[in-house]
């Protein structure tokens, strides 16, 4: 896989939420938290945090990241628990200038191995309940051991932090430009060993206008998180809820792929946007959705 350092180039000048062009995402999230602090961003479990909420966790764990030497071109694994973790996690490793690669705790230990090392990842940001799957490569950071960062600690606490104070500053700190890498993406590896893809943020500002305008997505929108951090969907839908003011709904434990429980999901967090692979309508039941606004559909043939 590609593994190489990008050019440097300045950070655009920041603008409106709405604005098109070449952005980071870093600088799209702070946006949308200096418009609407007090409004939902991000919802798992029992936890739900504001966007100025969110917007000072993540700078919390960006300085420890950059404490523990990550620097812009950084790659991060990300092993985390499903639940807000992830999110929050993979805001701050770009934050600090740093790439991030999702490793599902539950994958064999031998492909995370391989994960790690063929992408040359630095630090891996863990939690003692998944520690024992993470690989030993590089240095550990344990979200266990900061104060407010573990997955699930305070839930719902005002952090006292408001976007565009010190935390929303800290999105400025590391000089991005849209040719630096944002995250990584290993392939199934069905036609071989599984190839690391290398995405940058050139196109993200782009994507998250084009969720906006085609599939209506509001302010008010709820987002499901149904896909895996370790696939592309998963970021596909954090630009549609995070960089659009929308709520990302992020369940502590994979969502049903089929079936009632997928509908009682998507009526129990009153879920308007989501995306599913063609294979699932069909298995789930006649039923009334009344929040669902746009359904989209991919990853096969539809």
């Amino acid at each position: 896989m590609a593994s190489d350092r990008n050019a440097g180039r300045t950070v655009p000048p920041a603008g409106r939420a709405g604005d098109t062009g070449p952005r980071t995402l870093p600088e799209l999230f702070a946006a949308q938290a200096a418009l609407r602090p007090d409004a939902t961003a991000l919802v798992g479990g029992r936890e739900r945090l504001t966007y100025a909420e969110l917007d000072a966790r993540t700078a919390r764990l960006a300085r420890a990241l950059r404490a523990e030497g990550v620097e812009r071109g950084t790659f991060v694994g990300v092993c985390l628990e499903r639940g807000t973790g992830p999110v929050v996690a993979a805001l701050a490793v770009m934050r600090a200038g740093g790439a991030y690669l999702p490793l599902d705790p539950a994958y064999p230990a031998d492909r995370l191995r391989y994960m790690v090392e063929d992408s040359g990842v630095e630090v891996v940001v863990t939690q003692r309940s998944v520690a024992g799957s993470a690989p030993r490569s590089g240095r550990r950071l344990l979200l266990d051991d900061l104060p407010g960062e573990a997955a699930g600690a305070g839930a719902g606490a005002r952090t006292g932090t408001r976007a565009g104070g010190d935390a929303g500053a800290a999105a400025q700190e590391v000089p991005l430009g849209p040719d630096d890498a944002a995250y990584v993406i290993y392939t199934s590896g069905s036609t071989g060993r599984p190839k690391g893809v290398v995405v940058t943020h050139r196109g993200i500002a782009d994507l998250a206008r084009t969720q906006r305008v085609r599939m209506n997505v509001r302010p008010e929108s709820r987002v499901l998180q149904f896909a895996s951090p370790s696939f592309d969907a998963a970021v596909f839908e954090l630009c549609m809820a995070l960089l659009n003011g929308a709520a990302l709904v992020a369940p502590d434990r994979p969502v049903g792929l089929a079936g009632g429980e997928l509908a009682d999901a998507l009526r129990r967090h009153r879920i308007t946007h989501v995306t599913l692979p063609p294979a699932v309508l069909p298995t789930v039941p006649s039923t009334d959705l009344p929040d669902l606004v746009s359904m989209m559909v991919a990853g096969e043939a539809c």
